[in-house]
């Protein structure tokens, strides 16, 4: 299976975490602001953070773009201050262009003062425990050859 993981960024919050997520997976990370072709991928797992209440508008007019032959599934990491909110536009766009999603982590996020130290070890192990549930069910579910 062809694994990636990649990120925007404002604040480096998103990139500490896909570089954490990527090392532990063994596989490439790529910073979608610099680099944000793909091809063939299996599964990516997207990193962004929640800005004033939304999605990145850059991860979002990727996410439009992207289609199922370059990703054909995408399972959404995301670091928010409040922790109340999801990338769900970000979703919607992966929906529209069928693209399968295969769930989303939110982990603790930071902006000024507020959740400060975060992400952490702790933020970082629940997105690699996220991200290991979602691999195995996926390798669950394919055919034996």
């Amino acid at each position: 299976m062809n694994i990636k993981v990649a990120y925007f960024s404002r604040t480096k919050h998103s990139e500490k975490i896909a570089e954490a997520l990527a090392e532990a997976l063994h596989v490439e990370v790529r910073n979608l602001a610099k680099n944000p072709t793909f091809t063939s991928v299996d599964l990516l797992f997207l990193v962004g953070g929640i800005y004033e209440g939304e999605s990145s508008k850059e991860m979002l007019e990727w996410v439009r773009k992207v289609r199922p032959i370059n990703v054909q599934r995408v399972a959404l990491v995301t670091n928010c201050v409040t922790k109340k909110y999801t990338q769900k536009a970000v979703a919607m766009a992966l929906r529209d262009n069928y693209i399968e999603m295969q769930g989303e982590v939110v982990v603790q996020g930071r902006f000024l003062l507020a959740g400060m130290g975060h992400p952490n070890e702790e933020d970082i192990d629940q997105v690699i425990s996220f991200a290991q549930t979602v691999i195995d069910k996926l390798m669950a579910e394919q055919p034996e050859a």
